[in-house]
C-alpha cells in the first residue's frame, strides 16, 4: 500500500474501545468514494498488551516496547517499536499496539521462537499453533505491507512479511474469523468490495456497516 498516495485512518468500534467515538465503527459513506481498503486491527484490547490513542484521546495508556501502527497528520502510517522507532508527537494523530515485534531490522525478532508461543502471540483457536494469522508491516521505501492466512505459526507469518520485503512488523489478529481485508471501486450505492482471500469470513460490506471491533482503512489521498 503506497502510502505516498493514500491515506490511512483508524476507526474504532462500537464497543472497542470504549466510549463515544465518531464514525461508530464503519467507514462513514461520504468516505466511499475514496476509500481504497479496510482491515482488521490488532487484538481484543484486554489481550493486545498495547494501547490505543485517537485524535488526541487515549482509550488505553500507550505501552514502551509495544509493535505500534502509527498514523500521522499528513496520512502516513508506519510499523515500528513504541519508543524507539516512534513516539508521541503533535503529528501523530492514531496509535494502534498489538504485542511485540514480529519483524525489525528486516529480521524476525527473538520472540518469533519463544518456546510458548501462545503466551506471546495470542490463544490461537482449539489450542492449534498453526492458525490463521495477520500481519502489518513497513518495507524501505515506507509502504505498508498486510498478509493474512491460515496455518501459520508465529515464524510463518514472520517469513511472510520478509519474503514481501519488511523491514519491520507487528502481528495483527489471528483466528479465523478475525482476519479480513476488502478493497473497494465506486462510491455510494456503487461501491464494489472484493476480499484478498475468498475464504475470509465476513462479507465485503464487513467495514461499511457498524461493527463492534477496531479496524483500520487507506482512502486515496486529495489530489
Amino acid at each position: 500500500m503506497n502510502t505516498s498516495q493514500l491515506r490511512f485512518e483508524l476507526y474504532a468500534g462500537t464497543s472497542q474501545p470504549p466510549g463515544p467515538w465518531p464514525d461508530d465503527g464503519a467507514v462513514p459513506r461520504a468516505r466511499w468514494g475514496s476509500l481504497v481498503a479496510a482491515m482488521n486491527s490488532g487484538f481484543r484490547l484486554n489481550q493486545s498488551m498495547g494501547g490505543w490513542y485517537l485524535d488526541g484521546k487515549t482509550a488505553l495508556p500507550l505501552v514502551e516496547g509495544a509493535a505500534s501502527l502509527v498514523i500521522y497528520r499528513d496520512g502516513s502510517a508506519t510499523v515500528g517499536e513504541w519508543g524507539r522507532d516512534v513516539t508521541l508527537s503533535h503529528s501523530v494523530v492514531a496509535v494502534r499496539q498489538n504485542l511485540t515485534m514480529l519483524v525489525e531490522d528486516g529480521l524476525p525478532t527473538l520472540a518469533v521462537d519463544a518456546p510458548n508461543p501462545a503466551q506471546v502471540w495470542g490463544a490461537p483457536y482449539h489450542n492449534n499453533i498453526f492458525t490463521w494469522r495477520s500481519a502489518l508491516g513497513v518495507d524501505a521505501h515506507g509502504d505498508l505491507l498486510y498478509a493474512a492466512g491460515p496455518g501459520m505459526d508465529p515464524g510463518a507469518i514472520a517469513t511472510v512479511m520478509l519474503a514481501a520485503r519488511a523491514r519491520r512488523a507487528m502481528e495483527l489478529d489471528i483466528n479465523p474469523l478475525w482476519d479480513n481485508f476488502d478493497t473497494y471501486t465506486g462510491s455510494g450505492a456503487n461501491i464494489v468490495g472484493a476480499k484478498l482471500l475468498p475464504v475470509m469470513s465476513f462479507p465485503t460490506n464487513h467495514f461499511l456497516i457498524p461493527f463492534w471491533r477496531d479496524f483500520i482503512a487507506a482512502v486515496v489521498k486529495p489530489s
